[in-house]
């Protein structure tokens, strides 16, 4: 890995069988090998369930851009995307992508 610049990160957290509303942290963190965690970014989405009929589970689409600091990463260091459910409960990360309709949480680097 090398050093993260400063800048605009996208973000996608699409979440999946969500069936009350829930409130998700969605940090960006740098885990250095020789040190600790580090938060370059955070966002927060409230979520309501989809209005898909009974036994339909379609996501329930998220992104945005977020302003991040930088970090001198080195090889070895991992960057890590961390969901925190902050109110309420029920959110899975979109693993199914397309097959319910959203997409799999995924960050774009500055």
């Amino acid at each position: 890995m090398a050093p993260i610049g400063a800048g605009t990160w996208h973000l996608v957290g699409d979440g999946e069988d969500i069936t009350k509303a829930v409130d998700v942290r969605f940090d960006i963190v740098w885990r250095a090998t020789r040190g600790s965690d580090t938060v370059l970014a955070t966002a927060s989405h409230h979520f309501d369930p989809p209005a898909a009929g009974p036994g339909q589970f379609d996501a329930v689409e998220y992104e945005t851009d977020v302003a991040g600091i930088a970090a001198p990463a080195v090889p070895g260091d991992q960057l890590v995307l961390r969901f925190t459910v902050t109110a309420g409960s029920g959110y899975i990360p979109n693993g199914d992508g397309a097959l319910v309709n959203g997409r799999i949480p995924n960050l774009t680097l500055p």
